[in-house]
């Protein structure tokens, strides 16, 4: 999926990257207004860089990570952080349904040091009392015959969760966007040379769009932004 044409000389909204935060941000765009000319970079293949080297797990230890943020900030922080780490969960699994990617599936995690065990126990058992509305999706036991779990497991947490395919489900939103939105260009092996006085500057030409957005590391970018 790849556009051939030149880079034009003025659009919208260009921008750098077609991994899945540059894919959502082009989407909701379109989505929203599908008149709206959007044109996304890519230096290789689309969908190639971090997103599609990541897990197709969507599982997060949040009862962890929310121990971490209380420590770091304070409790309402850390419950806001977690809602909103949530939320987010919720419109990914929701994207991926859209897409027939999206998987249910049961998440373990086998602890074989039991001292590890009661302290995690300890951690999940706050988490679920200081955020009652997580408790329905949360289990402990010390795993049964069915699992086939290694020798020497002491314990398990298991919770409910998702899985899904990163290539399959960014590429199947980008197909769809240039099925259905004429005014969206894809340009792969199309790198952003440089930005210069809001000039992007490609193999393909140059182009001056309204509004850059770039996702990754790409700091050499913004030099001149």
């Amino acid at each position: 999926i790849y556009s051939l044409t030149a880079l034009p000389a003025f659009t919208d909204v260009v921008t750098v990257g077609s991994g899945i935060t540059d894919t959502a941000f082009a989407c909701t765009l379109l989505d929203a207004d599908g008149s709206m000319e959007v044109g996304m970079l890519e230096a290789r293949d689309a969908c190639s860089g971090a997103t599609v080297r990541n897990g197709r797990h969507i599982m997060p230890t949040l009862y962890h990570d929310y121990h971490n943020l209380k420590k770091k900030h304070c409790t309402q922080a850390a419950k806001q952080i977690i809602q909103f780490m949530l939320s987010h969960l919720e419109k990914l699994i929701s994207a991926a349904e859209e897409e027939t990617e999206e998987n249910q599936c049961c998440k373990y995690d086998a602890f074989f040091d039991k001292d590890v065990f009661e302290k995690v126990k300890e951690k999940l058992g706050r988490y679920l009392e200081e955020l009652p509305s997580e408790k329905g999706g949360w289990g402990t036991t010390k795993g049964s015959a069915e699992m086939r779990l290694a020798d020497g497991v002491c314990g398990v947490i298991s919770t409910t969760g998702s899985a899904m395919h990163p290539y399959r489900l960014v590429a199947g939103i980008l197909s769809r966007l240039l099925k259905t939105y004429s005014s969206f260009r894809l340009y792969t092996h199309t790198p952003c040379l440089s930005i210069y006085d809001n000039i992007i500057h490609t193999p393909r030409g140059d182009g001056r769009p309204t509004s850059l957005r770039q996702c990754g590391k790409r700091s050499f970018l913004c030099v001149a932004i």
